[in-house]
């Protein structure tokens, strides 16, 4: 499905199953499902690079700030380089404003 989509898409959407993936390295147990890299801050696309200041990833129905860097490879089909930091937890209270959610509906169940 990646293959699909336009190369600055692809990037951040390879980008956001990086976070993913290294989030669930970092902290085992933690199940993290979502990225939103946009939750407080657009991110940005640049070539075949991704930055992302504001953004959140869920985690047992919870909210996390998360903020990266990522770089794909010159075809999009491989990321090459990822830091990152994860921050506090982001207060239910906010996740509206943020269009973040809790669960995925009937899905999630």
């Amino acid at each position: 499905m990646l293959g699909s989509l336009s190369g600055g898409e692809r990037y951040l959407q390879l980008c956001n199953l990086e976070a993913l993936e290294q989030i669930n390295r970092l902290r085992p147990g933690s199940a993290p499902d979502l990225v939103a890299p946009y939750a407080m801050k657009a991110e940005k696309v640049r070539g075949n690079s991704v930055e992302v200041e504001g953004g959140a990833f869920r985690s047992k129905r919870n909210w996390f700030n998360i903020r990266f860097n990522c770089e794909v490879d010159p075809t999009g089909q491989a990321v090459v380089a990822f830091a990152f930091a994860i921050g506090d937890a982001i207060p239910e209270d906010e996740w509206q404003e943020h269009n973040l959610v809790a669960d995925d509906g009937e899905a999630d169940q």
